[in-house]
């Protein structure tokens, strides 16, 4: 999607991929232990909880329905100015939007979005931000119809 020279080109995994697995402190290095014995699942669980930062139930919990999605795609993300949002997460909380009939949280979604500051360091260009936007416009026409609104 959009590949070129733009600045956040070396940012487009980040945006376009990320995987379910990807924790908040994944840089804390390497793979889990094995578990291979009974023994292994409380080091396992021990492993795990390091390097989340915060009660997994608690995260689920703040998400937990769609209302909740959007409030938590609306979040900027810390020490970031200007404010900006992790746009993987916003990408797919509109998409979840669209397809369950949500379409004007969608639009005021990506209305927001694409009124925010996209100047470089942002992993999300003012170019990629509008071709998602497009696209949705061009495969939802009722869609299209909000944001033009």
């Amino acid at each position: 999607m959009l590949r070129g020279d733009a600045p956040d080109d070396r940012f487009h995994y980040f945006v376009d991929s990320a995987s379910f697995s990807d924790l908040p402190s994944a840089g804390l290095g390497g793979r889990g232990p094995w578990v291979v014995r009974e023994a292994d699942t409380a080091l396992a669980v021990e492993w795990f909880s390091s390097r989340i930062s915060e009660s997994v139930a608690d995260w689920f919990a703040e998400r937990d329905s769609l209302e909740k999605l959007i409030a938590v795609a609306n979040t900027p993300l810390p020490n970031k100015v200007p404010e900006r949002v992790d746009p993987a997460r916003l990408r797919a909380t509109v998409v979840l939007c669209v397809l369950n009939g949500r379409l004007q949280e969608a639009a005021a979604l990506m209305g927001a979005h694409v009124r925010r500051d996209h100047v470089p360091p942002n992993v999300d260009s003012l170019e990629r931000v509008s071709a998602f936007d497009a696209h949705l416009c061009q495969r939802f026409p009722e869609y299209a119809a909000l944001r033009q609104s």
